[in-house]
């Protein structure tokens, strides 16, 4: 199952603890020097980040207060048109 999130959609990110974080919430995480978003799971007292869109393995946190956590997605914004090319002119309506 993805996360419905596509290249070019606008994330809208809510500051959390670690240790607030539900099964199933999609994170915006310090990963691996970089930014990335994941997906956490819950087993138990276990907590897991699946890195989105699912191409990495799963990663065991250990200490959820150490999590490198910028926040929980709490909403994103698609357009529903593209932008127009920046060398095109755009007309007010």
């Amino acid at each position: 199952a993805g996360s419905g999130i596509a290249e070019g959609d606008l994330l809208v990110i809510e500051p959390v603890p670690g240790a607030d974080l539900q099964d199933g919430d999609i994170v915006v995480a310090r990963m691996q020097g970089g930014l990335d978003y994941a997906q956490v799971h819950r087993d138990g007292d276990r907590l897991f980040h699946h890195p989105l869109p699912g191409d990495g393995a799963p990663m065991a946190v250990e200490d959820p207060a150490s999590l490198g956590q910028v926040g929980r997605l709490s909403g994103f914004y698609r357009r529903m048109s593209p932008l127009p090319d920046a060398g095109s002119s755009a007309t007010a309506h």
